[in-house]
């Protein structure tokens, strides 16, 4: 017989994660799966804001950070354009998602979700009851069945049961993609790494954001045109070369997990939901997070989804459709639309520099937008 799963949710990043946790702790049948296995190095700028921090609060893990050796995150370095400020930043953190991922999967299995990794899955199916799941997993193939799918997949989503479902997404023309690596302990001057604080150089073909990992490690994330990284022949060439632009430069010693890369960032995705189906993380669209808060709006994500995936597991209302797509627009996209326009001013160099320049003289000027960032999430109930 097909084994049936409340909810299965594909992706156990901090948006799959998250979920996953809070319906098994609301008495769900959860199946949490991800294609790689734990704990993992991926492309992040590795800065939890303070709207992440309040999330883990609000659900109970605000030990999380600490047993995980999380730093506090308190300014924001930006270089670029012959211009430097510095700006401060309250309520964040720095965690690597080595770190942060690999907990928050615990969380979920101790929690009573059934954790699979080295997993793939697509959707194979569906009927008015449930939606079918295709696993495959050390050469085998099964299907599953639940009431409700999360898509928590990543870039580019779910694939599956409908021809030109991979057309479900709409990439933004000319959008940068992510490049990334970590290096040891003590690869990089003080100065250009100092704990506490993330260093941006920002160029006109992108911007390399530099920070202190809670095991010292330096990591380093960067969004950049696609045209540089052939340009350079890489994305250490292309990354060496926007720092050397600001006067800084590439961490020494070899990048411990070699250097990796992403899908073009910024996509929208036309239906955040169908049928018995919800996305939530990157899978449910995506800027570049200029402001670092890609792993926020993925925890805001999850915990605005929870009640609704609770009440479509136990009774499926097609109105849970437009009410995840308007829940989304409230809490994540909003927010994702000011990092965006951060974004678009940092490709127009005569803007950038004059912005850099003004907030290099009156750096309060930008405690709106910082307050606007770090605004608490949703309330206790998730609604």
């Amino acid at each position: 017989m097909t084994e049936r799963f409340d909810a299965v949710v594909v992706g156990a990043g901090p948006a799959g994660a998250l979920v996953a946790r809070e319906l098994a702790r609301r008495g769900c049948r959860v199946l949490l799966v991800d294609r790689e296995r734990f704990p993992r190095w991926t492309v992040c700028g590795a800065c939890l804001g303070a709207p992440g921090v309040a999330v883990l609060r609000a659900v109970g893990l605000e030990g999380l950070l600490e047993d995980s050796g999380a730093r506090p995150l308190q300014r924001l370095r930006i270089v670029g354009w012959g211009r430097a400020v510095d700006l401060p930043v309250e309520g964040g953190v720095v965690v690597s998602r080595r770190t942060l991922d690999a907990a928050l999967l615990a969380e979920a299995g101790a929690a009573g979700a059934v954790v699979r990794t080295g997993c793939t899955a697509a959707l194979d199916g569906e009927t008015p009851e449930v939606r079918r799941v295709r696993l495959r997993e050390a050469g085998s193939t099964e299907v599953v069945e639940a009431l409700c799918v999360i898509d928590a997949s990543g870039l580019g989503g779910l694939r599956g049961d409908q021809p030109g479902r991979e057309r479900h997404e709409v990439v933004r023309e000319n959008s940068r993609i992510g490049v990334g690596a970590c290096f040891p302990p003590g690869s990089c001057p003080p100065i250009e790494a100092e704990p506490e604080t993330v260093s941006m150089a920002v160029g006109s073909g992108g911007y390399v954001g530099r920070v202190v990992h809670e095991d010292g490690s330096v990591g380093v994330a960067a969004a950049l045109a696609p045209g540089e990284v052939r340009r350079f022949e890489g994305p250490a060439g292309a990354v060496t070369a926007l720092l050397e632009s600001v006067g800084a430069s590439l961490p020494t010693g070899a990048a411990t997990d070699g250097w990796k890369g992403t899908p073009p960032l910024t996509r929208t995705r036309r239906r955040r939901a169908e049928r018995r189906l919800f996305a939530i993380g990157d899978a449910a669209g995506y800027v570049e997070p200029f402001t670092g808060e890609g792993m926020s709006w993925a925890l805001m994500g999850a915990y605005a989804l929870v009640p609704l995936a609770e009440e479509a597991i136990r009774a499926w209302h097609d109105t849970a459709v437009e009410r995840w797509e308007s829940r989304y627009r409230l809490h994540v996209a909003r927010r994702q639309r000011l990092s965006g326009a951060v974004a678009w001013l940092s490709r127009n160099p005569f803007l950038a520099r004059g912005a850099l320049g003004v907030l290099g003289a009156r750096p309060g000027l930008a405690r709106p937008f910082l307050r606007q960032a770090a605004r608490p999430p949703l309330g206790e109930s998730g609604s």
